[in-house]
């Protein structure tokens, strides 16, 4: 080898050296991307969380959670599925934002309870209206913006229509008024993002909710408020009971709306205030006309998972204590309200034989007990014999259904994960197709390498309206064992389920579940696995990762020929082939400017497909690519990637005004190779190693700027090293260059694709500014080269190349 070969071996050697320079800096850390509007404060934090096939809403504490139940009420977008804009378009404010994804209604009313206690929101899940057409509850009004138009102390029907419950700090906790929380939640109802609701329902006494609540409720624009409360919670759920009264079926109605739970759907209905379907099997439907609910009132697990079906079919729930002897309020109850069914939720652990026999001699009424051998087993009845969920062995028949996750552990004073799930009932309710049918969020199928990327195709509606609650242990890892292999049953792995990995004529797309609390009480692990599950378990129970944003350069220059690009504008952010993985979005944000100036779908941009050049299979991280972008004035991007449920990686910040960059007015050339070695040029030959060239121009009078300042380019050297690839991995190149100017030098080294094409090499990619005696600045951009092959020798190759950089710093 001659010593010129030697000296562009040292020249290479250098570069991997080079190439340490890091990002210019770190603005975030990796975690879940939030609507940028929920919160303007560390303190109150509502905040959502994504699954492939799952969301989680949860805050702080309780009073966080339930803002974020609250605020799910409205989302009427695909964030973070469908879409990964957290601005909500540039919303200027909550009240205009609500891409998130939700129910995408606005309540009539609210419904206030105290948070100490699970029992008050237990009972008043069955007043909020999912379907818009109960009767509503008849209600004494306690407190009015116009008392002279609506009187205190009069009677009136309230139309709960979609009203959440809504958490507030109790008096007996020493609360004087609204929780923050609560406060946030209600204006946001009335006069934000919603207008509609101008009643207030108070459950509970003064010593739950405190009296000076009713003047907040006024001040915040709710016209009319009313209290209903016992001197207990038994006489409240009475009081409650008497409010909604029962009904029967229209003389017209014969039966179940839909009785045939095999036909591949199966919707619910609502006939009137406290008609439910019961289904004791797939093949039959009973309406139970005249229904109350009894349940235990002390730890209230089984009334937290029955809320989805109270508040759909406007069901009284009656309240036990535990004992052998039905509490005076709720054997009023029995007595005075028309019943022909009640139905006993829970164990004999929570109401013993003895008490079923009292209450239906009280009512007059027929009896049946929905439980199984735990709490767990119990919300899985609920599911099967109020929704229908029975396994089928059918993909189909659970195709796109939705449901509801909540923790429950411990009894009585040692009752824990109630706090978060108070709001599911009305919700979860609302979520079912036979309310506001809302349908799970589009969202990619996985795996996101996958050969035939495609998102969810949404149906008309669900194969399965209701969406249950399922009750999970709290801070377990996995379901319980029952609830685990009941929901395997129900999303059959064996069955055909739709994944982006193959194509199939017919299949079913993935439920989607709804948890209420953080990893307290809902682990990220069991998530994962429900998440699975849902999925016939076509996604991984190994855990989400963030996505890994890499070897990524701002730069003004083209690279279509290599690099898969997206958008329009100036300048590019560009990636080196395996930079991104876990990655469906890449998001460029100017300053603190909203909405990203490019918010770039990758995946369906087919980069983890196939290359520029039609390459495919090559491996599963992206290939090549370029987002280009315009940032008007601003002085600085911030670049993140996304993943398909809103995991966001760490975001880099490039300053990209004059100051920070680099450019040539002109390319650099040279129309022969001053050193060469290695095989020809002239052909791909993988079994010959690396081309080495070496190439010197001078007599130049080119312009360079750098951080803003001009000089002449007076020469120029670029050293190549281009490896030649084969079917499983394409050509690339590596570089070191330098510029001599009246001002100084400038080095820096460059790292690249290589694509040969009609004695053309294409070599594009990302070019590292390492130093030099100008400013001694360094930084990052693009790399992009013109090798002309004129004949088989080396010698005549010719070049012309340009750099630029954004981000310069000393």
């Amino acid at each position: 080898m001659t010593s010129a070969s030697t000296d562009i071996h040292k020249w290479f050697a250098a570069i991997i050296a080079c190439f340490a320079v890091l990002f210019p800096s770190v603005q975030l850390a990796a975690g879940s991307l939030q609507p940028i509007h929920w919160s303007n404060s560390s303190e109150f934090d509502p905040q959502m969380e994504a699954w492939p096939n799952a969301i989680r809403v949860f805050g702080s504490d309780r009073y966080a959670t339930n803002r974020a139940a609250s605020l799910l009420y409205r989302g009427a977008g695909g964030f973070p599925f469908s879409d990964a804009d957290a601005s909500s378009g540039g919303a200027s404010s909550l009240s205009m934002a609500n891409n998130w994804w939700g129910l995408n209604r606005c309540p009539q009313a609210v419904i206030v309870v105290a948070a100490d206690t699970p029992a008050d929101a237990l009972v008043a899940a069955s007043l909020s209206d999912p379907t818009g057409l109960s009767r509503e509850p008849y209600l004494r009004r306690s407190a009015a913006a116009d008392p002279l138009f609506d009187p205190v102390g009069g009677y009136a029907r309230v139309d709960t229509d979609f009203a959440p419950i809504i958490l507030t700090s109790s008096a007996r906790s020493g609360a004087t008024g609204l929780s923050v929380d609560a406060r946030l939640s209600i204006q946001d109802f009335r006069n934000g993002g919603c207008n509609k609701a101008r009643e207030a329902i108070i459950v509970g006494g003064y010593s739950a909710v405190p009296l000076q609540v009713e003047d907040d409720l006024l001040s915040l624009g709710i016209d009319r408020v009313f209290r209903v409360s016992g001197s207990n919670r038994f006489g409240t759920a009475a009081l409650i009971a008497q409010a909604l009264g029962t009904a029967s079926a229209p003389p017209s109605q014969i039966g179940c709306w839909d009785t045939n739970g095999r036909d591949g759907d199966l919707q619910m209905h609502f006939y009137g205030n406290s008609v439910v379907e019961w289904r004791p099997s797939l093949d039959e439907c009973q309406l139970l006309e005249r229904t109350v609910v009894l349940a235990d009132g002390v730890t209230g697990a089984d009334a937290l998972a029955a809320g989805w079906w109270t508040s759909f079919w406007q069901v009284p729930v009656l309240l036990h204590d535990g004992s052998q002897r039905l509490r005076d309020e709720t054997a009023a109850a029995l007595l005075s309200l028309e019943i022909d069914n009640v139905i006993i939720l829970g164990g004999v652990d929570a109401v013993s034989s003895e008490i079923v026999r009292q209450a239906g001699l009280l009512a007059g009424a027929a009896t049946r007990r929905v439980s199984g051998a735990d709490r767990y087993e119990t919300s899985v009845a609920m599911a099967e014999q109020f929704g229908g969920w029975y396994p089928t062995g059918r993909s189909s028949d659970y195709s796109s259904v939705l449901m509801c996750v909540a923790s429950s552990s411990g009894r009585g004073t040692n009752a824990r994960g109630w706090s978060d799930s108070l709001s599911a009932g009305p919700l979860c309710g609302l979520a079912s197709a036979g309310a506001a049918n809302p349908l799970p969020p589009r969202r990619l199928l996985p795996p996101l390498t996958g050969q035939n990327l495609s998102e969810t195709v949404l149906p008309t509606r669900p194969a399965r309206d209701a969406v249950p609650i399922f009750l999970v242990p709290v801070g377990a890892s996995r379901p319980s064992q029952y609830v685990d292999f009941y929901l395997s049953d129900v999303f059959e792995p064996a069955d055909s389920w739709c994944s982006s990995a193959r194509q199939l004529r017919q299949c079913a797309m993935p439920g989607f579940a709804i948890a209420f609390g953080g990893s307290s009480r809902l682990s990220e692990r069991l998530i994962d696995t429900l998440s699975s599950t849902l999925s016939g378990k076509i996604t991984t129970e190994r855990g989400q990762n963030d996505p890994v944003l890499g070897n990524l350069a701002v730069t003004g220059l083209t690279m279509l020929s290599t690099h898969r690009t997206i958008g329009e504008g100036p300048l590019a952010a560009c990636f080196e082939r395996s930079a991104l993985t876990s990655t469906r979005w890449l998001q460029i944000m100017a300053e603190d400017l909203v909405p990203p100036v490019a918010n770039a779908d990758i995946a369906i941009g087919n980069w983890y497909v196939d290359d520029a050049a039609g390459r495919t299979g090559l491996q599963r991280n992206s290939v090549p690519g370029c987002v280009r972008f315009t940032s008007e004035s601003a002085e600085s991007v911030y670049i993140r990637a996304v993943s398909g449920s809103g995991r966001e990686s760490t975001t880099s910040r490039i300053g990209i005004f004059a100051a920070d960059r680099l450019s040539l007015m002109n390319p650099h050339s040279a129309p022969i190779a001053e050193f060469f070695s290695g095989p020809t040029t002239s052909y791909i030959d993988p079994q010959q190693g690396q081309t080495e060239l070496y190439f010197f121009s001078n007599n130049m009078l080119d312009g360079v700027v750098m951080s803003g300042l001009p000089a002449t380019a007076t020469s120029s050297t670029l050293g190549l090293t281009l490896v030649h690839g084969n079917e499983g991995s394409p050509s690339s190149f590596s570089a070191n260059w330098s510029i001599s100017t009246t001002s100084g030098t400038i080095e820096g080294s460059a790292l690249g694709e290589a694509l040969f094409r009609e004695n053309l090499w294409h070599l594009n990619g990302i070019s590292s500014v390492t130093g030099g005696s100008w400013t001694g600045m360094t930084g990052r951009g693009g790399f992009v080269a013109t090798l002309e092959v004129n004949s088989p020798s080396l010698r005549d190759d010719s070049v012309e190349w340009n750099i630029d950089a954004t981000g310069l710093t000393k």
